[in-house]
């Protein structure tokens, strides 16, 4: 159990820190996001986590156990508009890669795909949108959930 309790400590500690923000909120909290692994159905069968949000960037961690090919992400601020995007790099299977977001606007909603294209193919394939939001300004009100899986094993 002293296990358990660390573990969700440390798990809502670091949610508070990515989240840069505090308080608490009445107002209806937001539309969930769209799942960060990249949906099935693309070419592309690893994921993507992002992490250390600031209010301009955000890292996208990039990981397939058994997938190597060229990837970069391409995001905007309105769904289904991607204008800005990272530099097109090697992914190599089993070894995690980080593309930085950058120039983004603080406190705003962004969409974004990855785009893979697999070793020996042609064309990039693109993954299902997904959504972030920038850090907030600090004392500003959000909302965060929290999942925990009740059967460890």
């Amino acid at each position: 159990m002293r296990r358990l309790n660390v573990f969700f400590s440390g798990l809502i500690t670091v949610l508070a820190v990515a989240a840069c923000g505090g308080g608490s909120s009445t107002s209806t909290p937001p539309a969930p996001p769209a799942p960060s692994p990249v949906a099935p159905g693309t070419d592309f069968t690893g994921s993507v986590i992002l992490g250390t949000p600031t209010s301009t960037s955000v890292v996208a961690n990039v990981y397939s156990a058994d997938q190597s090919g060229a990837v970069y992400i391409a995001w905007g601020t309105q769904s289904g508009s991607y204008p800005s995007q990272t530099s097109t790099v090697t992914l190599t299977a089993d070894q995690p890669l980080e593309l930085t977001l950058s120039n983004l606007l603080p406190d705003a909603d962004h969409f974004y795909r990855l785009y893979f294209k697999l070793k020996g193919a042609d064309t990039f394939n693109a993954s299902e949108e997904a959504r972030f939001h920038t850090a907030r300004a600090a004392g500003s009100t959000f909302t965060f959930t929290l999942q925990g899986d009740s059967h460890p094993e």
